[in-house]
């Protein structure tokens, strides 16, 4: 199950996979197996699509990272233990005798990727900055 605050990225996930689908004819074989948190990151497993495809979702799931899984605002710390990504606001709600914890996230937009190719492994900048702006625009809404 999504945690509530991803949701808006999920579906921001699902309208940018639609078309590379369709250009793959894969619009009505693709579905995703599994739909979970996993270590504090959205996890959405699939039965298989093109590199395309496979990039997007890798996106979402490393921008949920930065996200609070409870209201989808930006995320201001990750717990440990049990890894939540969650805002200000939620954390007070959540533990209200604790103190903040020690842990800021920090944002990283232009993340390096790894993939294997031509038989070794090549280092690969990506820059999430469009998708991210977008979404704080989302949840302006």
């Amino acid at each position: 199950m999504i945690p509530k605050g991803w949701s808006k990225l999920f579906w921001m996930c699902m309208e940018e996979i639609r078309e590379p689908l369709e250009k793959a004819g894969l619009t009505n074989t693709f579905y995703f197996t599994q739909v979970k948190e996993k270590y504090g990151e959205l996890c959405l497993y699939n039965n298989g699509a093109t590199e395309e495809v496979l990039d997007i979702i890798s996106k979402y799931e490393y921008l949920s990272q930065f996200v609070c899984d409870r209201c989808g605002k930006p995320a201001d710390y990750q717990t440990r233990g049990w890894i939540e990504n969650i805002c200000k606001k939620c954390y007070k709600a959540q533990y209200k005798d604790k103190e903040e914890p020690r842990y800021p996230i920090e944002l990283d937009l232009t993340p390096i990727k790894l993939r294997y190719m031509d038989d070794r492994f090549v280092e690969m900048k990506q820059d999430f900055t469009e998708t991210w702006q977008r979404y704080l625009k989302e949840i302006e809404k």
